[in-house]
């Protein structure tokens, strides 16, 4: 019997070839691991509507937030005004001789525990106030303001009912108030009916 001989296989490359073309090919593979140029342009696409995106959300939800905070300070605003008026018309006396129902954009009012005369009046977009110690002075008294009138426009009116004694007096504030700044608001409306203690 014959007896095989073990040969050894060669590739034809010694172990210094074989190592010089794996690190060649290792060269080649770390040269294209960078990014192509559409895969630049798709990263850039994608980062750009995101980035579209995000700041959209933040613009509304800030334009929401003012207007919010508008909504509110007019709603404080007008609260306000009509506790602070109705407090004295509560606290006070009536300057109104005439009976029925009646609606004006001004009320005097005397307030007795202070003795002084009040007065009331809706006009150009503000609710004035004036203070006297007699209703002579009342006129010729400096008005001030009870609100903003470069943040809120105010309108409203008064409506007195009277009727024939013992029936007390009932006065009806209706306000109207809107916000101008920051942002503008939609009308409030607000109303209340009184009547005051001293009649």
């Amino acid at each position: 019997m014959r007896q095989k001989k073990n040969k050894k296989i060669s590739t034809g490359f010694t172990p210094l070839e074989i190592y010089s073309v794996n690190k060649i090919k290792k060269e080649r593979r770390k040269s294209l691991t960078g990014f192509t140029l559409i895969e630049l342009l798709v990263a850039l696409t994608l980062f750009t509507l995101i980035a579209t995106v995000i700041t959209g959300i933040f613009i509304s939800v800030s334009r929401a937030q003012r207007k919010v905070f508008a909504l509110q300070s007019t709603q404080e605003t007008a609260r306000y005004l009509l506790e602070s008026m109705s407090k004295d018309i509560r606290m006070s006396k009536v300057q109104f001789t005439e009976v029925g129902n009646y609606d004006r954009e001004t009320l005097t009012i005397y307030v007795k525990n202070r003795e002084q005369y009040i007065n009331f009046e809706f006009g150009n977009s503000t609710v004035w106030r004036r203070i006297a110690a007699t209703t002579t002075e009342i006129e010729k008294a400096t008005p001030y303001p009870l609100n903003s009138s470069d943040q809120v426009k105010v309108t409203g009116k008064f409506y007195i009912d009277r009727r024939e004694e013992p029936v007390r007096i009932r006065v009806t504030i209706s306000l109207q108030v809107e916000g101008i700044k920051p942002v503008p608001t939609k009308k409030i409306y607000l109303q209340n009916t009184l009547s005051p203690r001293d009649y």
